[in-house]
């Protein structure tokens, strides 16, 4: 079996090395005679990359080594859309395993979740997290995001970029705007058929995270991004009730206002604010709705198309 390992990489290249010996010593164990290509691009990385010592790695079933290297930092998610694109345009293989570099996506999982996948009709197979090993910030924004998600689309997501993608699926991704913004979050949009498989996150090789609380709020607003439609919709329904609750109030304050049951500027107060209230809510309402219907009415870029744009030069090893 021919696959493919896309993994994005920003500076992580002592962990890259460890990933890539761990990844041969799976396969060669594996029972399944699995073969793989590993597609790594570089996201604008500041620290060169160590050629001489991939090259000298002992390699059996890993075949073909790509190093992309991005004219700039993009971002892990744009990187992988990238990745995507280009093994679709330059490989024939059956399947695509998108993974993290540093180690927190166990390689040793990498034969589960092709199992998974052949075992359930070649669907595409999402790694679930169990035990987890990031700080106490991180976890708690992530589960903040994922709480926050599950509010404003109605969707779980439950599920990070370490996946198998079999090869059938790849013309309909790269066919979508929205994997710039989000990887886990445009599967979830491709209405594609997706499997669950609860795996443990691994420890970092070497390094410390390169993700802040700026990058983790950036990912998470790519996400909400994919759905913004979704999220509009349960947002106009917050909107609407406040302009009508508003509009009830206003319409009291006058009747006692007018009967001259009404505190002497407390009607007047009353009035002001929730007029205030309900511009804000009809502005927000007729801004939100003409950002959905362009959104809705343009195709943004698709990967397949602009990825060439940003790749710099491809070294193979």
């Amino acid at each position: 079996m021919n696959i493919a390992i896309l993994t994005p990489v920003y500076n992580d290249w002592e962990a890259f090395i460890i990933l890539l010996n761990k990844i041969e010593k799976v396969l060669s164990e594996s029972a399944s005679h699995v073969v793989a290509n590993v597609i790594a691009v570089n996201d604008g990385s500041i620290v060169d990359t160590p050629l001489d010592k991939i090259i000298g790695l002992e390699r059996n079933n890993l075949q073909e080594i790509s190093i992309i290297k991005l004219s700039r930092n993009l971002g892990h998610q744009k990187a992988i859309a990238i990745g995507l694109a280009y093994i679709k345009n330059n490989f024939t293989v059956e399947g695509v395993v998108v993974m993290d570099s540093d180690g927190e996506d166990n390689p040793e999982h990498i034969p589960a979740l092709i199992q998974n996948s052949l075992e359930n009709n070649s669907r595409i197979t999402v790694a679930q997290r169990g035990q987890r090993y990031e700080s106490i910030r991180f976890r708690t924004l992530y589960r903040i995001f994922k709480f926050f998600f599950r509010i404003l689309t109605g969707l779980k997501i439950d599920f990070g970029n370490f996946s198998y993608v079999p090869a059938k699926n790849l013309d309909r991704l790269i066919a979508m705007s929205e994997l710039w913004a989000q990887y886990p979050a445009t599967l979830i949009k491709s209405k594609l058929s997706i499997h669950k498989v609860k795996l443990d996150r691994g420890k970092r090789y070497a390094g410390f995270s390169k993700m802040s609380i700026v990058s983790l709020i950036t990912h998470a607003m790519g996400g909400l991004s994919v759905f913004v439609d979704r999220v509009f919709v349960r947002l106009a329904v917050i909107f609407v009730s406040i302009l009508f609750v508003s509009l009830i109030v206003v319409t009291l304050a006058i009747l006692l206002k007018t009967v001259g049951m009404a505190t002497p500027g407390w009607a007047s107060n009353l009035i002001a604010v929730n007029i205030l209230l309900m511009v804000q809510a009809i502005m927000f309402l007729v801004g939100g709705l003409l950002v959905v219907l362009r959104s809705n009415q343009e195709i943004g870029p698709l990967p397949e198309q602009s990825a060439e744009y940003f790749i710099q030069d491809v070294k193979k090893a």
